[in-house]
């Protein structure tokens, strides 16, 4: 979606990681995501979840820090570990049932914009509780 873009850049300036595990292959996503400044690209992936501790160890962060999106079933095991897991409106009902976390657009919909703003939105909510301490 032609915003979900805009989001991402945003989780970037923020100071947080983005990660994009995949099962397909597409150029256009590697191009993509590349020219947003999204550095770690893993596609045709088979098992997510090694793919993920691969990018834990490298980053050197548990799996408290990791908000996982997905919409089928091979995204389930990263849902296991991730402090946040979150299903697309269209998502695989398996999927749906493990989520945190539902969105209300459809995947290529706004979705990921979506959880970008919530994310960034959980940011400045805990900034600002931490400030009132």
């Amino acid at each position: 979606h032609v915003r979900d873009g805009a989001g991402i850049v945003q989780l970037l300036r923020a100071g947080l990681q983005v990660a994009v595990i995949s099962g397909r292959q597409s150029r256009a996503v590697e191009r993509r995501m590349s020219e947003l400044g999204v550095t770690w690209i893993r596609q045709g992936v088979t098992d997510k979840l090694a793919a993920l501790r691969e990018l834990l160890d490298i980053l050197g962060l548990g799996p408290q820090a990791v908000a996982s999106m997905g919409d089928d079933t091979p995204d389930l095991p990263m849902f296991e570990v991730a402090r946040l897991a979150i299903a697309v409106a269209d998502a695989h009902p398996s999927v749906k049932s493990q989520a945190h976390f539902i969105t209300q657009a459809a995947g290529g919909q706004g979705a990921v914009r979506e959880v970008c703003d919530l994310i960034l939105e959980g940011q400045r909510f805990e900034a600002q509780r931490r400030s009132q301490r």
